[in-house]
């Protein structure tokens, strides 16, 4: 929820160190305010989030939590930033916690080009398309038993 809210989580600038990711994870689940200072840099904090990620922490490993409780104080976010619930869930542009987004790879938009072009290559005249499969037609072979 704080990823999707805030746009990132503090350890992904060094996913690759698995013992960087299971630390910060461990300081940051001790220290909820850190965690949302973090992810919230000079914004209105959702204290609905943190009230919530403070319940869960203080769960026990076994314990069975109560649902409703924590349905209950994101219900009272919702309220908080004038929405309600009804059922829909609208994911929209994140402003990524005040943080510059990484430019998108070039590959990516390479893979879109080609993939137009491979579109247009395929729109072709009803001539060009009976040849085609004239072509696959002819090019097969048929064995008799």
């Amino acid at each position: 929820m704080i990823q999707w809210l805030s746009g990132h989580l503090p350890w992904e600038d060094n996913l690759k160190d698995p013992n960087y990711v299971r630390d910060s994870k461990i300081r940051y689940r001790d220290n909820i305010a850190s965690l949302m200072d973090k992810c919230f840099p000079g914004k209105n904090k959702p204290d609905e989030i943190a009230k919530y990620m403070e319940t869960v922490r203080l769960l026990d490993y076994d314990e069975k939590p109560l649902y409703q409780n924590l349905q209950d104080i994101l219900l009272q976010g919702l309220r908080s930033v004038g929405s309600r619930d009804d059922g829909r869930l609208e994911l929209g542009i994140s402003e990524n916690g005040g943080l510059k987004a990484k430019a998108g790879t070039k590959r990516k938009r390479d893979i879109e080009k080609s993939t137009e072009a491979g579109v247009e290559d395929m729109e072709g005249t009803d001539t060009q398309m009976e040849e085609g499969v004239q072509t696959r037609s002819r090019g097969r072979k048929r064995v008799q038993k």
